[in-house]
C-alpha cells in the first residue's frame, strides 16, 4: 500500500477559516498535517464521524499539533476553526453551521492506494 503525506494549509480571513486551495486526494493510510501561517491554532472539527478514528465517536477534532493518519474511507463533513492567541475561537460554529458554512468543508477519503 502506497501512502502520501499531505500538508494542508488553513487560511484565516476575517472570521472565515478555510482550507486553502482544492481538497487533496486523500486515501486511508495517508498522513495529514494541518497548518496556518496565522498565529494561533488550527482546529478541524468533525460533527459526525472522523476519518482519523476507527470508532463511531461524534463531535471530535484534530489540530495542527500533530500529524494524523487517515483511518477510514467515506465522506466526512467538517468545520474549520481557528483559536486566536487570546483564546477566541473563530470560523465554523456547530451551533450555527448555516451562517458559518464558509468555514465548513468536507473530507472525502477513498480506500487505500494499491
Amino acid at each position: 500500500m502506497k501512502t502520501k503525506h499531505h500538508e494542508i494549509e488553513v487560511t484565516v480571513k476575517g472570521k472565515v477559516v478555510r482550507q486553502a486551495g482544492p481538497a487533496p486526494d486523500l486515501a486511508v493510510g495517508d498522513t495529514v498535517h494541518y497548518f496556518s501561517k496565522s498565529t494561533g491554532k488550527v482546529i478541524i472539527r468533525f460533527p459526525k464521524r472522523s476519518p482519523y478514528r476507527l470508532d463511531d465517536e461524534v463531535d471530535t477534532a484534530v489540530t495542527d499539533a500533530k500529524t494524523e493518519t487517515l483511518q477510514r474511507d467515506g465522506h466526512f463533513p467538517s468545520g474549520c476553526q481557528f483559536e486566536l492567541p487570546d483564546g477566541t475561537i473563530i470560523g465554523w460554529n456547530p451551533r450555527n453551521p448555516q451562517d458559518t458554512k464558509d468555514s465548513g468543508g468536507d473530507n472525502d477519503v477513498r480506500k487505500p492506494r494499491p
